[in-house]
């Protein structure tokens, strides 16, 4: 599909489909999409067909090319899909109780080397609505906006969710929400859970912290990531209002300019060992130049390419 194309089209190479969201309805098993570069002015709300282990459904970018949704992206029980280098930025007078990008449901399904900013809303990235066997990994979100209630407008934000990876990310520059929250909205549920996260890079997440474990979440865990600046006075990984024994582990991870790396004393929220404060030496992170200036100080985490 392409900018210039029009959905009366077979939907070709040569005659493209115009809309993201009469492609993906028209999806089966085992079908890629490949959008244009160019930039595609919708808000997307599919609930599309399902793909299999063995025939899995793809949306990707043409090579070399560089396709950008501004709008919603909200994919409803999307089992075994992936979404590959497709970048997604906010759309002018949407409403900021909008999630910016919302898989909701589905099971095996996989978001890489995406990209995805300026979000005015409670997160960039939602997981939600039972979504199981997931995978985020090589992806750039950054650049939030403050729009809701205080500390509320996240980068990923996983809820309804269970054992899923989130790794090798760069999360930058949520100044009211955290890089990542795993959370539920009351005690009363058994998710999220099984959720691991480990070698992303995160830098400037103000609201209050870099990974935050809230409510019901029991047996995630965070573990070589590299965490810089959260809010003043406060630690890389916290927890809020924790209920049930929980298990919220975190071990080897490198944090630096806060107060600590692990929140001491936090109530189902495990300092598994490992975790150190010492500089990673990112250059000029504040713009998003996350390379190190000494490999030899970085032994794990997602860099900059």
């Amino acid at each position: 599909m392409a900018t210039s194309g029009s959905d009366t089209n077979p939907g070709s190479l040569e005659q493209p489909f115009r809309s993201v969201s009469k492609a993906l309805t028209l999806l089966a098993a085992g079908d890629t999409l490949v959008l244009r570069g160019g930039e595609y002015v919708e808000n997307v709300n599919v609930k599309p067909a399902k793909g299999t282990t063995a025939q899995p459904i793809t949306v990707t970018g043409y090579p070399g090319e560089r396709p950008v949704i501004r709008g919603l992206f909200w994919l409803s029980g999307a089992d075994y899909w992936v979404i590959d280098g497709i970048n997604v930025t906010w759309l002018d007078g949407t409403s900021s109780s909008n999630h910016m990008v919302k898989m909701s449901g589905g099971n095996g399904w996989i978001i890489r080397n995406c990209e995805f900013w300026g979000a005015h809303s409670y997160a960039e990235l939602l997981i939600s609505g039972g979504a199981t066997n997931f995978y985020v990994g090589y992806n750039t979100m950054h650049d939030t906006y403050p729009s809701n209630a205080t500390n509320q407008d996240h980068l990923i934000y996983a809820n309804n969710a269970i054992s899923g990876v989130i790794e090798r990310n760069l999360l930058y520059n949520s100044p009211n929400g955290r890089a990542i929250k795993v959370g539920s909205t009351s005690s009363n549920v058994d998710y999220p859970r099984q959720i691991t996260i480990r070698y992303n890079t995160m830098f400037n997440n103000l609201g209050p912290s870099n990974i935050q474990f809230s409510y019901a979440a029991n047996n995630n865990q965070a573990y070589r990531n590299i965490l810089e600046k959260p809010d003043i006075g406060e630690y890389n990984i916290t927890s809020s209002s924790l209920t049930g024994p929980n298990n919220n582990t975190a071990y080897e991870n490198i944090g630096w300019e806060s107060a600590g790396v692990v929140e001491p004393g936090a109530a189902g929220l495990i300092d598994s060992g490992g975790n150190q404060q010492f500089d990673p030496q990112l250059n000029n992170p504040s713009s998003g130049d996350f390379a190190p200036q000494n490999n030899a100080a970085l032994p794990y985490g997602r860099l900059a390419p």
